[in-house]
């Protein structure tokens, strides 16, 4: 997302340094059906600043998320 594009608060708070606006990055996600009503999913997103703010550095954050989801 653009700087300043959206609310912060509205953001997803899963995408980059605390959620926020600002970053930018791609999302990898894998989904596989073990059982017909259990699906797991990965998800892997890396992130950068847009713009950097001073005192930091735009190293690419890298986070790894695994869900489990039952349908029932």
């Amino acid at each position: 997302m653009e700087t300043d594009s959206v609310l912060s608060m509205l953001t997803l708070s899963d995408y980059g340094r605390r959620g926020g606006t600002n970053v930018q990055g791609p999302i990898v996600k894998l989904d596989y059906m073990l059982f017909p009503r259990l699906t797991l999913t990965t998800k892997g997103y890396f992130v950068n600043f847009i713009d950097r703010p001073k005192g930091l550095t735009n190293s690419m954050v890298n986070r790894l998320q695994f869900d489990a989801l039952l349908a029932f």
